[in-house]
């Protein structure tokens, strides 16, 4: 197969097999995560980073936004994109998204998350769909030094709300 036509089989996926994760951020000297409790199937009753679904009708990014704003109630316009990995527990791929956010942010648990906590980062084990590994990927991006990386963090800061 092609490289072409890989991407084109990827595009044509159908909706239940495109997913998006969005790891939250903040407190960039001791990096916490958020992980929500999971309501529902697949992994319910584990922790995990918000996620869910990518429509037919919208991108990824999209959705990633989508996604957080109904688990999280966090709505921003300004996720980043990191990693594209196979779904652990079906077919398809996931796409990787992070955001930083300040450390004041009102958030709640809603659709299918039952509840949220902020983790220290670099704690977080036995998390629903591999998120360990993703979470780890999200930091060393998110919180790298130097101005490229630094002013990249206080852009996804602002866009949040």
């Amino acid at each position: 197969m092609t490289p072409t036509r890989i991407v084109e089989a990827l595009l044509e996926a159908d909706d239940n097999r495109r997913f998006c994760g969005i790891v939250v951020l903040r407190n960039p000297s001791e990096p916490e995560v958020l992980l929500i409790l999971r309501g529902g199937p697949p992994e319910e009753g584990k922790w995990a980073c918000p996620g869910g679904h990518v429509e037919e009708d919208e991108d990824f990014e999209d959705g990633a936004k989508r996604e957080l704003k109904e688990e999280t109630g966090i709505e921003t316009d300004r996720v980043q994109f990191f990693a594209q990995v196979p779904a652990t527990d079906r077919e398809g791929m996931v796409h990787y998204y992070f955001t930083v956010v300040p450390e004041d942010l009102k958030v709640h648990a809603d659709d299918d998350a039952e509840k949220f906590k902020w983790s220290k980062a670099d704690e977080v084990k036995d998390l629903a769909f591999d998120c360990e590994n993703q979470i780890k990927g999200a930091v060393e991006r998110a919180f790298a030094t130097g101005s490229v990386a630094e002013s990249l963090a206080r852009r996804l800061i602002e866009g949040v709300s």
